[in-house]
């Protein structure tokens, strides 16, 4: 791959917003994934909302020091128009996603309403990489991949 082929990865600052120090986490558990890399487990409910949306944090911890971090919200206890802020304010700070969708748009807000399902957003020339979603029918995830 030559110099000019290359994606560069914007930095961005926004997860250094969280508390994750790792004193203020209760440990659930450790595991392996499919490629034998070990990980810790931690959780920590939030007591204030971050990002005005978000509930709690779970962070997985890796062997190498590096970390994967979720922020869940209730699906059933979102402020839509919260939500649609958040994205239109990610989009602004980093573009379109990788599929080049902008602004959250209402019927898409109309269908996570009826279906508890949204694809979401994610920005993969971030680091770390950025995604915000509702993949499964109780929580909208924000996403850290490489913290």
């Amino acid at each position: 791959m030559g110099l000019f082929n290359r994606k560069i990865k914007k930095q961005t600052e926004l997860h250094k917003e969280l508390d994750l120090n790792i004193d203020k986490f209760e440990y659930l558990c450790s595991d392996k994934n499919n490629g034998g890399t070990e990980y810790k487990i931690y959780i920590k409910k939030l007591e204030k909302l971050q990002f005005n949306l978000f509930t709690k944090i779970e962070m997985y911890e890796f062997t190498d020091g590096s970390k994967n971090v979720f922020l869940r919200s209730d699906i059933n206890n979102t402020d839509y128009d919260e939500l649609k802020n958040f994205v239109n304010k990610l989009i602004k700070m980093y573009g379109n996603d990788f599929t080049n969708s902008g602004k959250l748009t209402e019927d898409e807000i109309d269908n996570i309403a009826i279906n508890n399902f949204w694809s979401g957003r994610t920005w993969n020339n971030t680091k770390p990489i950025i995604s915000i979603d509702a993949l499964d029918d109780e929580y909208f995830t924000l996403t850290f991949l490489g913290v």
